[in-house]
């Protein structure tokens, strides 16, 4: 008799795995009604009075011993498994060997076997894994395969995949699947997103490329942090946006965007989740809407319910440029009908006639966005696309045909807004007087709570100095990267993210696979102050040059929505990279872009900085007016200082020791094929290309250059 469901062996195999995301899945062809193979036999189900259904509620469902107990008892049902302690990353490729490239490349990222759920003859495989500090937020990640060859998913919070059982195109089989949930390979969370971006540099298709959209603040999680006062979680009770509150602290909200797509006033509890500030450890707030049928971020959410326009002082409208402007009707050109004719010159004129719609619209080269000024209640916001209707409906009130259209309205705005252009940024770091106090001494003794050295000095000065630069003057050199330095659980994001005055000018980010989404992080980065680089991820590794090449960047490019041409947007935010190990640098004497301070157990007070930001600032725009970035004292200092922070290979004692003993023989110049055989035993048949740049590399550490020969000479000979 043909087996149409998981056998009792494999119900008691997984009930130890994940006994608490177990799900049935009805798999047998006869049990289910107008049976179709690609599309049944994969949602969770049962049988139930001998009929098939659904289970109902299956996202939260909380399993019984006594549910367990029945569904592996029907020889019916097949086993799924939702992701919650266990992850799985499914292949969904159909050639098999294109998916064993794929298998043997993760193995390789991860340094680790992952067990591996495949059948016979097809790619279709799925690897499970467990991450160590997952996410607050994490949705499916998708990398669409190159030449249509299919896809790869990081499935996501609460989504379910078949296990075991019955499948219609071939037995179910695992390679390496452990006993217990304990053995199966746990990872950071980084370590999975980087090995989502080495994946689709490897084997994406960039025109389809998409990020993965998780809670990236929740990738390192500090006890420390407890909930507090989210000014965010307030707005939305304020405006009557929250739905419920859940036990633990998260907000259950109605998601704006699904809302949008369905077209409908239905509001639904669990549509979307926010956590707080402070919810299960996370600094910052995040939001999950659980449909997943957008790529929308908390910035998105925050813009679309108007709490965005709270970091926008009231607009100054004698301050912006306000070139075209019209205190009386225009001449409209008007139909028999007596209605506005909706052409090109008249939404024009309507857009510049102040008085006329009821409201104006800016750009701000900042944000490289369009702002929506309500004369109505004096309130700014950004505008949203939902605007666009909104601003064609005040054309028609006014006596436009109700032919006007959407796309001319969205042209004329973004051509009429960039007449009315401000710099909220600039407009925020010019309205401080400095007192003359001068802070940056206090900055390193009182806010990093280290000692005052030259350098430290020097790194306080190039910091302010380059934030206001950036600012004062966009795209300005600002090339070298202050790095933190210190142990996890520091503050070291949170010393970024208070530099500036509102969190959306931060940003945190990871430059592995950075060739891959250079024009998405383009995107990312327009309205940023200061960026994070996390861990200095990539430093070292074969993208070293690309990324070297983008710190050093004066401008970004990219393609605005609606936009058909790339537009270059000069650079507004000065670079750091946070760590937490001490050897980072592979050159002590190319490293001086690098301006490391470490930071010590006496941590940083983050209160003094939120005290006296304002007053940084304008020290900072003082000093760069006066004299510009400062940073040829970093620079210099940096030489010697960074010598502590460098990451030296282990040959590098035994190549010295010979190079010193040549020396004292008169010997000054080496070959490669010399060097590797007689320090590290390598003879000429067994050294290898890699060996090769390896050795190059720690002989320009060591000051040694090749000429033209081959041949290596230290560079006081040269």
């Amino acid at each position: 008799m043909k087996l149409y469901g998981a056998s009792l062996l494999q119900w008691q195999r997984w009930r130890t795995l994940a006994a608490q995301d177990l799900l049935p899945i009805v798999t047998d062809p006869s049990a289910i009604p107008d049976y179709d193979p690609r599309k049944d036999g994969k949602m969770p189900s049962f049988m139930q009075a001998g009929r098939f259904t659904g289970l109902s509620g299956w996202p939260s469902y909380v399993r019984t011993t006594e549910d367990l107990d029945r569904w592996s008892a029907d020889r019916r049902l097949s086993i799924g498994v939702q992701c919650r302690n266990l992850r799985f990353i499914d292949l969904d490729i159909p050639d098999e060997a294109a998916a064993v490239k794929v298998q043997d490349f993760v193995g390789d990222q991860l340094d680790a076997e992952l067990p591996l759920r495949y059948r016979d003859g097809t790619g279709s495989s799925a690897l499970v894994y467990r991450i160590a500090d997952s996410p607050a937020v994490l949705g499916k990640g998708v990398i669409r395969l190159a030449n249509s060859g299919g896809k790869i998913e990081f499935l996501g919070d609460g989504q379910q995949i078949l296990v075991d059982g019955y499948h219609p195109r071939g037995v179910i089989k695992w390679d390496a699947l452990p006993a217990g949930a304990e053995s199966i390979p746990v990872f950071a969370m980084q370590k999975i997103a980087d090995l989502f971006a080495a994946l689709a540099a490897r084997f994406g298709d960039a025109a389809a490329a998409k990020n993965w959209r998780y809670d990236k603040a929740a990738l390192i999680r500090d006890s420390s942090v407890k909930p507090g006062e989210d000014a965010f979680a307030a707005y939305l009770h304020e405006q009557g946006l929250v739905l419920d509150t859940a036990e633990d602290g998260k907000l259950y909200i109605e998601c704006p965007f699904c809302k949008e797509l369905d077209g409908t006033t239905e509001v639904s509890k669990t549509s979307a989740v926010y956590m707080p500030e402070g919810y299960n450890g996370v600094a910052t707030g995040g939001w999950r809407c659980m449909k997943e049928r957008h790529d929308s971020t908390l910035t998105d959410l925050q813009a679309k319910v108007g709490y965005l326009s709270t970091m926008f002082p009231a607009i100054d409208e004698q301050g912006a440029k306000d070139v075209y402007t019209a205190n009386s009707r225009p001449r409209f050109e008007v139909a028999k009908n007596g209605r506005i004719q909706p052409h090109l010159k008249n939404i024009i004129d309507a857009f510049r006639w102040d008085a006329g719609i009821g409201y104006k619209v800016y750009y701000d080269s900042f944000l490289d966005t369009v702002l929506l000024l309500d004369h109505g209640t004096g309130g700014t916001k950004v505008m949203q696309d939902e605007d666009i209707m909104r601003l064609r409906e005040a054309l028609i009130i006014k006596g436009f045909d109700p032919s006007v259209g959407d796309a001319e309205v969205r042209r004329v705005v973004h051509y009429v807004a960039k007449d009315n252009q401000l710099d909220s940024a600039l407009d925020w770091a010019q309205q401080f007087d400095w007192d003359k106090r001068d802070r940056f001494t206090e900055f390193t003794e009182k806010c990093l709570q280290i000692e005052t050295t030259a350098y430290h000095r020097a790194v306080a000065e190039y910091i302010w100095t380059a934030l206001a630069g950036r600012v004062l003057e966009p795209g300005i050199q600002a090339d070298m990267v202050p790095v933190f330095v210190g142990a996890q659980g520091q503050q070291k994001t949170k010393l970024i993210r208070t530099l500036v005055p509102h969190e959306q000018m931060f940003q945190e980010i990871s430059l592995i696979g950075l060739a891959f989404r250079e024009a998405e992080l383009a995107r990312q980065l327009r309205g940023v102050l200061t960026v994070e680089w996390s861990e200095l991820k990539g430093i070292n590794t074969s993208e070293a040059e690309v990324i070297k090449s983008w710190v050093t960047r004066k401008k970004e490019t990219w393609t605005p929505k609606y936009k058909e041409y790339a537009t270059d947007a000069l650079r507004r935010f000065v670079v750091f990279g946070t760590s937490n190990h001490h050897q980072f640098l592979t050159d002590p004497t190319g490293s001086r872009r690098y301006l490391p301070v470490t930071i010590t157990t006496n941590g940083i007070d983050l209160d003094w900085l939120d005290r006296n930001r304002d007053q940084l600032w304008a020290q900072g725009v003082a000093q760069f007016r006066r004299s510009g970035i400062a940073w040829q004292q970093a620079q210099a200092l940096a030489v010697e200082h960074n010598s502590r922070y460098v990451k030296w290979d282990v040959w590098r004692h035994p190549v010295q020791q010979w190079l010193a003993a040549q020396a004292a023989n008169g010997v000054l110049a080496h070959s490669m094929t010399r060097l590797l055989a007689e320090t590290v035993g390598l003879t000429a048949a067994r050294q290898k290309p890699v060996d090769v740049y390896r050795m190059r590399d720690l002989m320009h550490m060591l000051g040694w250059r090749e000429n033209e020969n081959g041949l290596w000479f230290s560079n006081d000979l040269v």
